[in-house]
């Protein structure tokens, strides 16, 4: 399971929300969707596999979270 609580501020209304894999300075692909923050705040829970928790656990540098506008 990937908890999470996002906080954003001076932007439009954001629209969607997902953790992507990839280094600093590059895109990557959507790995895990997360509720947008459409009034500014969002959290929750998603379910995971017990893999990608060890990936993410291991080598955090390797993901980021793009919200969306």
């Amino acid at each position: 399971q990937l908890c999470y609580d996002i906080t954003v501020r001076n932007i439009a209304p954001a629209t969607a929300a997902h953790v992507h894999e990839a280094p600093a300075g590059s895109a990557g692909p959507v790995v895990v969707g997360l509720t947008a923050p459409t009034n500014g705040m969002s959290s929750g829970c998603v379910a995971i596999s017990r893999e990608q928790a060890k990936e993410i656990i291991a080598n955090p540098k390797n993901y980021y979270v793009n919200v969306h506008n």
